[in-house]
């Protein structure tokens, strides 16, 4: 007669004095150490003679498993300017790069994501070409040494995610060292002109000179101010910038009425550059602006009833700025003074007049 469960148990017993066994000759095997020599762990078996020795097995457990390399990134495709090639090549690294054409078919170079309201992806090198949703064009691309002096840098004005509030987009700046490609170094969100030139201090550091319009209610601004990213401070949101110069056009809103006395405008600027023009050896800035100013009369009234006509009729809009009479052009001079520019003596009696 067998019991229940007789030969299993049996043949347990059997593993069971055999495991016993192999515990009671080892000691240093199984169950809690004791403290002393038999805590110790046991010496290496030496290996047999002629034969090459292997690894410990923890040795090989902690070796760190190797890390697939990244796959190269495809080539960047060909586009109508070497400018443009040069901006890609940039844009590659920082996000996730697009190149578009307008309506003209003229070429664009931008961002298919947004960088100032969100983290961008990491770029992988790959171009989206002709995107039919997000595209984020550059508007300026500037190198310089803009955060120290001898810095590989290039600062470049980005359409973005910002509201008109802040000003529809932002600065980035990229940097690469000897041997590496650019990398984003930072973004200063709101900071978005439409043109920019670099200006080398005597202390190696560059700061940008723009040009920046804006509009508000059809009144418009048309700006020429300096930024300076070492006083913009690390995030961007310190005082960077200086107010050189500002145009006024408020021809469109003065059709809607105006203060007596108060003068109509329509003033721009339509080039600028820094180039030596007091000879002693440093860029200065110049600026070339044109303007209509008149007050307001029955000749501007009249040509203001026929531009509202055209708009509320859906018709090609009449061009008003001839009804304030002669245009009036001016070269305006900045020099530097070490920490920003001022007019010249000639420059700021033309601005008294403008």
């Amino acid at each position: 007669m067998v019991r229940d469960g007789g030969p299993t148990m049996i043949a347990n017993w059997e593993h069971m004095k055999t495991w016993f066994g192999v515990c009671f000759l080892a000691l240093v095997s199984c169950g809690p150490r004791s403290e002393g020599a038999l805590s110790r762990p046991l010496p290496p078996v030496p290996a047999p003679s002629g034969s090459s020795s292997l690894p410990l097995a923890s040795s090989v457990g902690s070796a760190p498993l190797p890390v697939a390399s990244k796959p190269p990134p495809p080539p960047l495709p060909k586009l109508d300017t070497p400018e443009l090639d040069e901006q890609l090549v940039v844009l590659s690294t920082v996000c996730h790069a697009a190149v578009k054409r307008n309506e003209k078919k003229v070429q664009y170079v931008g961002c298919a994501e947004c960088l100032g309201t969100s983290a961008p992806t990491e770029p992988d090198g790959s171009v989206v070409m002709d995107p039919e949703d997000l595209f984020y064009p550059l508007r300026s691309f500037t190198h310089g040494s803009f955060t120290k002096p001898g810095a590989d840098e290039v600062a470049i004005s980005i359409d973005g995610c910002e509201p008109h509030s802040s000003n529809y987009g932002g600065m980035l700046v990229a940097e690469r060292k000897a041997g590496t490609a650019w990398k984003l170094a930072r973004y200063d969100s709101g900071v978005h002109p439409e043109s920019c030139e670099a200006f080398r201090r005597k202390d190696g550091r560059d700061i940008l000179v723009c040009r920046w319009q804006d509009g508000h209610q059809s009144y418009w601004h048309d700006r020429i101010l300096s930024y300076d990213f070492v006083a913009a401070g690390p995030d961007g949101t310190g005082d960077g910038f200086t107010e050189l110069l500002s145009m006024e056009d408020n021809i469109i809103p003065g059709c809607m009425g105006v203060e007596p006395g108060t003068e109509v405008r329509a003033g721009q600027v339509d080039s600028y550059g820094l180039k030596d023009e007091t000879g002693d050896g440093v860029p200065d800035l110049w600026v070339a602006v044109s303007q209509y100013k008149s007050k307001e009369t029955n000749v501007y009234k009249a040509a203001c009833k026929k531009w509202i006509d055209a708009v509320n009729n859906e018709k090609p809009e009449p061009e008003l700025r001839p009804s304030l009479g002669k245009k009036r052009n001016a070269r305006l001079v900045y020099t530097y003074n070490g920490t920003t520019f001022v007019p010249t003596e000639a420059t700021k009696k033309v601005l008294g007049t403008l």
